[in-house]
């Protein structure tokens, strides 16, 4: 995935810290989320304090079953415990890089959908970059978890971040297996 893309994927989730979220809609979820998330980016919060927050956020284990959906079935037990581990350091250390890379942003609430469990929230987010107004579409996909809502993947301008990793993920594994994609994600997360 080229870096600016995954600056902007993870920069889009500046809006959505931890909430409980118990009961609340999916759309209500991500507002209350983003407010907290604005306090917490504008007080200049801690890497720990920042990876508290997107570690209550993301469904880890559910985005790294699916990014290697065609191969996780044929894992070890401790491969894909290793492959979650380092797949979650990767996606926290990003998000961490793309929150402090924030900007001044308005959000749009679009529109949701959910069903048996699963939600999309649409939104539309608006900032001014170099001088120029700029806007990006953003889809939000989560489920419902331990009575909460929780994101597994983010679509920015009709880019899937779960798409892309399976697609990078799948070309690594056919062509070199599991040993070589976990050496991979662990240089990157080092580069990082």
């Amino acid at each position: 995935m080229k870096r600016s893309l995954v600056t902007l994927l993870f920069a889009s989730l500046l809006m959505l810290p931890y909430a409980s979220g118990a009961q609340a809609s999916p759309m209500s979820f991500l507002k209350q989320t983003q407010a907290k998330l604005n306090a917490l980016a504008k007080a200049n919060a801690t890497d720990a304090q920042l990876k508290a927050a997107v570690n209550k956020l993301l469904d880890f284990e559910f985005m790294a079953q699916r990014t290697l959906q065609a191969h996780w079935a044929s894992l070890t037990a401790d491969q894909r415990s290793r492959f979650t581990k380092t797949f979650r350091r990767l996606l926290e250390k990003n998000y961490i890089k793309g929150l402090r890379k924030r900007k001044n942003y308005t959000v749009v609430y679009k529109s949701q959908s959910s069903s048996g469990g699963m939600a999309k929230v649409s939104t539309e987010v608006k900032y001014v970059r170099k001088g120029r107004q700029r806007s990006n579409e953003i889809v939000y996909r989560l489920r419902r978890s331990g009575g909460r809502w929780v994101i597994f993947d983010v679509i920015v301008d009709d880019v899937s971040m779960e798409n892309n990793y399976k697609r990078s993920f799948g070309k690594i594994m056919k062509k070199s297996g599991f040993d070589v994609l976990l050496s991979k994600l662990k240089k990157k997360v080092a580069r990082n």
